[in-house]
């Protein structure tokens, strides 16, 4: 096996998606390894997740890490077929001018080309339900206080993680759970979670589903959704996993700063994608004091 470079991508992009399926077709050396970053744990990532929605990160086989024009380039290279357009690629003004055109497609791409193009579940779950590659997964209304059928007294608290698989779906089931449990003190909440990455229509993790049954909350109806605009501007408070999501989430919708926030203002909630059981028992766990707490301050 040949020292191989690996390349992240983003499985809810259409663009992403297309131009790895072009690169596994022209890497017959096996010399790539093509990961999406949507079920990869954000430990694994070779930068931070709102700098690999810019561009694609690749860690290279001796170690270093390269970010989207670059990126693509030597992906590209390290293929027979695409070796000699990667040396064109490498002069002054080829360099210059597809340095910027690949800027502009990744700053635009969410809203011109997600779509989930395959069969990734967006978080490292279960994969039942995925569609067809080459398909749209089913999608409710998505869910924002500004909805016209929205009752206006609603208050809305959006949880944000990487995939809307794990950790903000928990969130979400547990803080709906926290406020049904308070009866009229908990009325006109409504609770959402998405993804800053996340592949619509994709089922919750089955840790995750059992982790918040046994605190007695429901997570099996869950289905992902990704992060938008819409969202962070539908909400009242936006709590996010990591200080990353809060600034991926801040790039999306850069005049609703002031109510992104880490749910812990003390540092990460921690990834449990690939830890077993009962690190998503703490995680659930930890979720509950951290939002029974924050409750307390949007109740006070």
């Amino acid at each position: 096996m040949p020292p191989r470079d690996t390349c992240f991508y983003d499985g809810r992009c259409s663009y992403c998606v297309r131009t790895t399926r072009l690169l596994r077709r022209l890497d017959w050396l096996g010399r790539l390894e093509l990961r999406d970053l949507t079920s990869t744990p954000e430990s694994e990532l070779p930068v931070a997740i709102e700098e690999a929605m810019r561009g694609m990160p690749m860690r290279t086989a001796d170690g270093r890490v390269l970010v989207g024009y670059p990126a693509v380039r030597r992906a590209l290279g390290r293929t027979p077929l695409g070796f000699a357009p990667a040396l064109l690629m490498h002069l002054p003004g080829v360099s210059w001018v597809g340095a910027r055109v690949y800027g502009f497609v990744a700053a635009n791409r969410p809203r011109r080309a997600c779509a989930i193009d395959s069969g990734n579940d967006g978080g490292g779950g279960a994969g039942g339900g995925a569609p067809a590659p080459g398909t749209l997964p089913p999608m409710a209304p998505e869910p924002n206080a500004s909805n016209p059928q929205s009752p206006e007294r609603e208050r809305v608290i959006l949880f944000v993680c990487t995939g809307n698989t794990c950790r903000s779906p928990m969130g979400e089931a547990i803080a709906r759970g926290l406020l049904a449990r308070r009866g009229e003190s908990g009325e006109g909440f409504r609770v959402i979670s998405a993804g800053v990455s996340a592949a619509p229509g994709s089922p919750a993790a089955a840790e995750a589903v059992e982790a918040v049954r046994e605190l007695g909350f429901d997570l099996g109806e869950h289905r992902s959704t990704p992060l938008t605009p819409e969202l962070i501007a539908g909400a009242e408070i936006v709590y996010c996993m990591t200080p990353a999501h809060a600034r991926a989430a801040r790039a999306l919708a850069p005049a609703s700063e002031s109510k992104i926030v880490p749910l812990d203002p003390e540092g990460d909630v921690p990834d449990p994608i690939g830890m077993g059981m009962d690190v998503y028992r703490q995680i659930a766990e930890r979720l509950m004091d951290l939002i029974r707490a924050r409750l307390e301050e949007l109740e006070s």
